[in-house]
């Protein structure tokens, strides 16, 4: 993406080690082709496996672009290889240069795949980071994308001022001379690379540079397309970047009055001052810090339909549910029951650190089992006398599970050492559930 506009400008043949990096990304895209041939494909929310189908939606889709690309990787590559040690002078060689020169064109195909990690880059910033942090990297991705088409525009402008056709037998090079007197194309690559990076963000800014002036129409209509795409581009920019931080900001205050409510309380009765400090800082470290989220945070699972949203919850929380050997044994008379148990008694809960389970001497409506995070469990000895102290429980372990074959009040308390999520399988919803299925029950 940086070295093929690079190289094509000031017509820089590969070398050994651009070279191999060059047929290592040929071979890693040559093979994409092949996987992506048989990589499954979601369709109404089913995962779909069927090779033909697969094959089918990747020639509709993305195929044909890929070969193209990876056809003209190996043309340029091939090409680059048969002209090493040619006499140029010969017709053969004359005939290799041209063919050179037309796979070095080719090779900006490779550009498109730009598009290919945008969306990829895009999808990993939404499963990984969310308030000011996806804001930060959105500012970051913003300036990398401004960098890079920078970058494009100055390639291209230095390449038609130096091979671009004229119509006025006069490029841009022309109005830029060096102090010693020398030509520009007699300057360092570092500085004929600067100069045209300047040129190509002020086209950003609306503002030219009078000494990188167009002197041909070709160099003109390039500077009015840049101009016009400049000016739309900036507005782009900064309203995308102004609408990011007012959502920070309205974040911001938001967390702003709910201290200042919080205050407002502690002040209004009397509270031990240090009672008060913990409050606070227990409040700004769970503002400060992200949560897991549970259904009730995602208003777009409403939109699912019943039988898919009960293949979600299944999905989400069925392999912790069938560690318990009965509903293994059920899942293997019939699946239909925990996927039912799954999407009519279970429901998520998180925790955060110092957080509680349940309390001794509760009347216990729900077992839970941990699936993630730490837990600890410690039972009260006016309810079990030979109680020995805190247990840590494990992920994947079962608590309070009396609850699902008669009446039970916790003896113990659980707390969250840490941010953790279990799966409650409410008993009252269970029994309701299992007496759908006879077959089950009898």
């Amino acid at each position: 993406m940086i070295a093929i506009p690079w190289m094509m400008a000031w017509d820089i043949d590969l070398q050994t080690g651009i070279r191999q990096s060059f047929l290592a990304t040929t071979l890693y895209w040559t093979a994409d082709i092949v996987f992506s041939s048989f990589t499954g494909f979601y369709h109404d929310g089913i995962i779909e496996r069927r090779l033909a189908l697969i094959s089918r939606k990747y020639v509709k889709g993305w195929f044909f672009m890929d070969l193209l690309m990876v056809v003209s990787d190996w043309v340029s590559f091939a090409a680059t290889e048969l002209s090493d040690g040619t006499d140029a002078s010969t017709t053969t060689g004359l005939k290799l240069v041209r063919f050179l020169k037309l796979a070095k064109f080719l090779r900006i195909l490779g550009l498109m795949r730009m598009i290919r990690f945008s969306k990829l880059f895009e999808e990993l910033l939404d499963r990984s980071l969310a308030g000011g942090f996806r804001v930060v990297f959105d500012f970051v991705k913003l300036l990398c994308f401004v960098l890079w088409l920078s970058h494009v525009t100055t390639c291209l402008w230095f390449l038609l001022g130096m091979n671009g056709p004229s119509d006025t037998d006069s490029r841009w090079f022309d109005s830029v001379m060096m102090r010693s007197g020398d030509h520009f194309e007699a300057a360092a690559q570092g500085y004929q690379y600067a100069t045209s990076f300047h040129f190509a963000l002020s086209q950003i800014t609306a503002n030219g540079v009078e000494m990188l002036s167009p002197l041909n129409s070709i160099e003109r209509w390039f500077n009015i397309v840049c101009l016009i795409f400049g000016l739309f581009f900036s507005s782009h920019v900064v309203s995308t970047f102004s609408s990011a931080m007012m959502q920070l900001e309205m974040a911001n205050e938001d967390k702003t009055h709910k201290l200042k409510q919080l205050n407002t309380f502690l002040s209004q009765y009397p509270v031990d001052k240090g009672v008060a400090r913990r409050c606070q800082r227990q409040i700004k470290e769970r503002m400060n810090g992200g949560r897991r989220l549970t259904e009730d945070d995602v208003p777009a699972l409403s939109l699912l339909s019943a039988a898919l949203l009960k293949e979600l919850r299944f999905s989400v929380s069925g392999e912790s549910i069938l560690t318990h050997p009965l509903f293994r044994c059920c899942s293997n008379i019939d699946e239909s029951t925990v996927q039912e148990i799954c999407d009519e008694a279970v429901k998520i809960v998180v925790l955060q650190a110092g957080d509680s389970v349940f309390f001794p001497g509760e009347e216990a409506s729900s077992a839970y089992i941990l699936n993630s995070g730490s837990l600890t469990y410690a039972a009260d000895k006016d309810f079990c006398p030979e109680a020995d102290g805190e247990v840590d429980v494990k992920i994947g372990k079962w608590l309070s599970e009396s609850t699902l074959w008669c009446r039970w009040r916790h003896v113990g308390e659980a707390h969250a050492g840490s941010v953790c999520q279990l799966f409650a399988l409410d008993a009252e919803r269970l029994n309701d559930t299992v007496d759908k299925f006879e077959h089950i029950t009898h």
